[in-house]
């Protein structure tokens, strides 16, 4: 039986929760392991490294040198005797809906975290706007989240990150985004992008994958990765030309989003400081960020 292993994020669990239900029984040994406790279930790093020793076929997020025996050079070390080790890049776009919420985030963290698209509600607010009149404004499409350039500059991180990798999802996010929703939020993909991925394994590790069977998948979370909180309104689904239209609960999704910011500026004003990096800009972090 062979060993596949592959260690990374939640991006990482989602491709071992769907890689099984396409390859023969009883072949391959799939197994899953976290690089990082907000992910959940990161076993010390001996267990780690025995595993990817063990690997024929290792898939994995590279991590920066302080992660010391986990960072990337250690990891492809350990990982010599595999058949192959596929590197996959932090799959990350906050333009892909005007109020997109990382709950986890910590860089400029508010008490819900970080909203991409909170500078543009703050504009509106700050123009003299009540918290009702920023919901309004929403709801019928008039603040200018400036999604395109968002999602425009998500893409063209995502094509810097894969510069050193062998899997690479820019291309596909970039030809099918219109037609077939890719993240389910931020930083989760659906399971169309989750099944790419399957495809790119299959072709560079030669393994047999039934890939008919996995794109014959109609659930866009097959796997139960959390469903994030980056509601699709008309106004994202007309800027971006999404075919598939807007999301039916979009409007008090989006309306709760919206009023934590108002709830926020109302109490902290001080703390929405447009100076350094714009909120909706893809953070140059480490693989490791969780959900």
């Amino acid at each position: 039986m062979k060993e596949i292993v592959a260690f990374g994020n939640c991006q990482a669990r989602a491709f071992v929760d769907l890689l099984p239900m396409a390859v023969p029984d009883g072949d391959y040994k799939v197994s899953y392991y976290s690089n990082n406790q907000r992910t959940g279930g990161m076993v010390e790093s001996e267990e780690i490294l025995s595993a990817v020793v063990a690997a024929d076929v290792l898939v994995f997020q590279p991590l920066r040198k302080e992660w010391g025996a986990l960072s990337e050079d250690n990891i492809k070390e350990a990982a010599s005797r595999a058949d192959v080790a596929l590197r996959f890049p932090y799959i990350f776009n906050s333009g892909i809906s005007g109020v997109c919420c990382a709950p986890q985030a910590k860089v400029r963290a508010k008490a819900y975290g970080v909203i991409f698209g909170e500078k543009q509600v703050v504009d509106v607010l700050r123009a003299g706007a009540t918290a009702d009149d920023a919901v309004e404004a929403y709801v019928s499409g008039e603040i200018d989240f400036e999604l395109r350039q968002r999602f425009d500059r998500c893409m063209t991180e995502m094509r810097r990150r894969e510069s050193t990798t062998e899997i690479k999802l820019a291309d596909y996010v970039e030809q099918n985004y219109r037609t077939k929703k890719q993240y389910l939020s931020h930083n989760h993909p659906t399971t169309d992008l989750v099944v790419e991925m399957c495809d790119q394994v299959r072709r560079l590790a030669d393994i047999p994958v039934d890939m008919d069977k996995l794109r014959a998948i109609d659930d866009p979370n097959v796997v139960g990765l959390h469903p994030g909180r980056a509601p699709v309104s008309p106004y994202d689904a007309e800027v971006l030309e999404y075919e598939f239209g807007p999301d039916d609960d979009w409007e008090p999704r989006g309306t709760e989003l919206v009023r934590r910011i108002a709830e926020e500026f109302e109490a902290n004003p001080g703390s929405f400081d447009t100076d350094g990096q714009a909120p909706g800009e893809p953070q140059k972090v480490s693989a490791s960020s969780g959900n």
